[in-house]
């Protein structure tokens, strides 16, 4: 395992022993329960954001992998929005973003199912921050953020 794995590793564990239980907090009070599954309460984004995922609300993506897909994405936005500081670069988020989904749909089928849709959602977030490993500064972190809850609110639709 590299170097930068296991720091992006640490921090994602430190951020879930510091922050856990407010970012529960957060989710359980913007997911309402139904009988079957949760159903995350995302704002629609702004037109900007709407068309920067649109490429992805043109997929047709099963309801039932939504449901996973867009509370995903609603959680990664709540904790870079609130993250203290561990996440100092663009780069060392796709490194986060990549591992956590890993972690995430381990074992969900719906490989290959969605040939498209991994390569929107990269697009989406590079023509918000960049391709290029940057600070994440206070305006590059509310972009981020903005374009993830964006993400959550696509793959719904």
């Amino acid at each position: 395992m590299s170097k930068t794995t296991r720091l992006v590793a640490a921090a994602a564990l430190v951020v879930a022993g510091l922050f856990g239980e407010p970012i529960f907090n957060v989710v359980k009070n913007n997911v309402n329960f139904g009988p079957d599954k949760p159903v995350v309460v995302v704002d629609e984004p702004s037109l900007k954001h709407q068309d920067m995922v649109k490429s992805i609300v043109d997929i047709e993506i099963k309801e039932e992998h939504a449901s996973l897909i867009s509370p995903f994405f609603a959680e990664v936005a709540s904790v870079i929005e609130t993250d203290p500081g561990f996440l100092k670069s663009t780069g060392q988020f796709r490194d986060f973003n990549k591992m956590s989904g890993q972690l995430h749909f381990a074992g969900m089928d719906m490989k290959g199912e969605y040939p498209k849709l991994g390569e929107s959602i990269d697009s989406a977030i590079a023509s918000a921050i960049g391709k290029k490993n940057e600070p994440l500064d206070g305006d590059k972190r509310k972009t981020l953020v903005s374009i993830l809850r964006a993400i959550s609110w696509g793959v719904n639709k």
